[in-house]
């Protein structure tokens, strides 16, 4: 039962031969001691109380064929919104990676202040720091845990 399997790869149980388990041996859609630990697992797992509610529901009527499927919808939901998490985290990624390879100044560049037109407190002018980070609008972070635009700064010392 393919259900199953989904099931087992959610519990992280391998059919690869290093578990003691074939998928013919799966039992999660006729047995409650195999599916409660499930249940557990996906009230655990994310924060979509809807979907909970919807396992909740399934559990008041104590038919494990309908609280198999409700869990399965709960996995299958559950993956292609990790799969969005990381797709979304690999986007984050190449866009970080374009900023650091645009024209900026360096990570890990001395700079001074050459000034301080937004005020701020504690950024004094010609004090020398480094620069930590950017942020995602093209401004540089800073040692001092400031932030800046590079028209506030002069290069010192590049890595």
């Amino acid at each position: 039962m393919k259900d199953n399997k989904l099931i087992a790869e959610f519990m992280d149980l391998k059919s690869t031969g290093l578990s003691i388990y074939k998928e013919s041996d799966y039992k999660y859609h006729k047995s409650w001691d195999w599916l409660m630990p499930v249940v557990k697992k996906c009230f655990c797992t994310g924060d979509n109380t809807f979907e909970w509610d919807s396992i909740m529901d399934a559990m008041w009527t104590c038919d494990i064929k309908i609280v198999h499927s409700v869990v399965v919808e709960f996995i299958k939901q559950n993956n292609k919104t990790n799969h969005l998490d990381k797709f979304e985290k690999e986007i984050e990624e190449i866009q970080r990676i374009e900023l650091e390879n645009t024209s900026m100044i360096k990570i890990g560049t001395e700079v001074k202040i050459i000034d301080n037109f937004h005020d701020h407190v504690g950024y004094t002018e010609d004090s020398i720091v480094k620069i930590i980070e950017h942020d995602e609008y093209g401004n540089y972070i800073l040692s001092s845990g400031h932030c800046c635009s590079e028209s506030e700064m002069e290069i010192i010392k590049t890595i």
